[in-house]
């Protein structure tokens, strides 16, 4: 008989499975043989003992039809069994793949520079803010921190407000792509400048935000 057969809940405690065979059988009685095609169907249950061995408990019905046997020309032959046993893979399954090694995810610093006396977002600090998020999404994320800078142009405090509404803008635009951390942001004013210069300057180096964004 040449059979097959389908495993269900393969991996699980208990597994149920169904199949059929077909092949040639010879049937004697009194005697007297005859030979012809013939079927089987089989159910039963699995419970795997370890990764090669499954105990089995299962039903056949086996069926051999249009026999032959003194004289009556369509005799048929039907049998049942219950049957335990146990079955032998000789072939382990595969073992599961290792799972890929953690991603290593230094602190990474991203730069948004801003027009003179202003805090809206040009394309070029869209990009750089895309850049960041997509950075992000890499790691296991801890937190970020958005520093706000100006140059040396305008008044001491009306520099530490505008650098605080630079730092509230990337901060806002981070949030709204997606970016779900905690977000720290500081504004320095002009006390801390990218590149020096004298008072009531206008350097774009110094028209900047920092984005730090740090990881587990």
């Amino acid at each position: 008989m040449l059979n097959a057969q389908y495993d269900f809940n393969r991996g699980g405690r208990v597994q149920p499975y169904v199949g059929v065979g077909a092949g040639y059988a010879k049937v004697e009685s009194d005697g007297v043989d005859d030979s012809n095609w013939a079927w089987q169907a089989m159910a039963g249950l699995g419970v795997p003992i370890n990764d090669r061995l499954t105990f089995d408990a299962g039903y056949r019905y086996f069926f051999v039809d249009e026999l032959g046997f003194g004289g009556v020309a369509d005799a048929s032959y039907n049998h049942q069994a219950v049957t335990i046993g146990l079955r032998y893979q000789f072939a382990a399954a595969a073992a599961p793949p290792p799972p890929p090694p953690p991603v290593v995810c230094p602190a990474s610093e991203f730069i948004v520079y801003f027009e003179w006396d202003r805090s809206n977002l040009n394309q070029a600090a869209s990009d750089v803010i895309d850049q960041a998020v997509a950075r992000a999404r890499q790691c296991n994320l801890a937190g970020a921190i958005v520093v706000g800078h100006t140059d040396t142009s305008g008044s001491t405090r009306y520099n530490v407000g505008l650098s605080e509404r630079r730092a509230g803008v990337v901060r806002d635009a981070l949030t709204a792509r997606g970016l779900a951390i905690a977000i720290t942001t500081q504004a320095r004013g002009e006390s801390e400048l990218a590149r020096a210069t004298g008072d009531g300057v206008r350097e774009p180096l110094n028209r900047r935000t920092a984005v730090t964004i740090s990881f587990r």
